[in-house]
């Protein structure tokens, strides 16, 4: 059972689901995977596609099921690119989710810097180290808004001046750094919270540059 929503802030509610409609969900999610695999010509077992897996789960289990997450409006922030900016990275950093969750029904809206042109989901290229880049989408206009890996990505890292073997190497030195991050944070967190509706759902919100991400955004 789904508790009453409380507002974006709150962190996702506990849903109950018996181990049928868990297998379900993990029937539905692989099927997913197989068309991902083959029509972008990705190995099935790639660990792309195995970290898209565990992100639908999370989004289905925040949503309450396969039904629940049908038509929902879902932003997907610092979505990933076409074709990857770091090829060491392998393909890691391409809009797997906002594919994943068209495949389930649902209505990604992926934002990035870099080219999304040739994806079929709705998207914008969007600088978002530009304040107010965000204003183009009205209030409380998101079922849900997804916010993973995005401080630490390749392409963040080369538009604020450190890499992220820097960032991290500084952050454990105790040294500090202009803290750009810091208010494109506060800048984001803020955009979350106007974006999404009073019954909205926050799905992932970390990355490797903070401990407590969801705290620093404010949610």
């Amino acid at each position: 059972m789904i508790g009453q929503p409380k507002g974006p802030d709150q962190t996702p509610q506990q849903i109950k689901v018996t181990p049928v409609e868990i297998k379900e969900w993990f029937v539905a999610i692989g099927k997913v995977k197989e068309k991902l695999s083959i029509k972008y010509k990705i190995n099935n077992d790639a660990v792309e596609l195995i970290l898209v897996k565990a992100q639908l789960m999370k989004a289905l289990e925040v949503f309450g099921g396969i039904d629940n997450l049908q038509g929902k409006r879902i932003l997907d922030i610092g979505c990933g690119a076409t074709i990857s900016a770091d090829e060491k990275l392998g393909r890691r950093f391409e809009p797997w989710f906002c594919r994943g969750l068209q495949e389930l029904g649902a209505n990604p809206v992926g934002v990035d810097i870099r080219d999304i042109s040739r994806e079929e989901f709705e998207h914008c290229q969007l600088d978002l180290l530009d304040s107010g880049a965000l204003n183009i989408f009205p209030d409380k206009s998101f079922d849900g808004i997804n916010c993973q890996s995005f401080f630490d990505s390749p392409s963040l890292d080369s538009r604020i001046g450190y890499n992220f073997s820097e960032r991290m190497d500084a952050r454990y030195k105790g040294i500090v750094l202009e803290d750009k991050v810091g208010l494109l944070k506060k800048e984001i967190g803020a955009q979350m919270k106007r974006l999404l509706k009073d019954d909205g759902k926050i799905l992932s919100v970390q990355d490797s540059t903070s401990d407590n991400l969801k705290t620093e955004l404010g949610l």
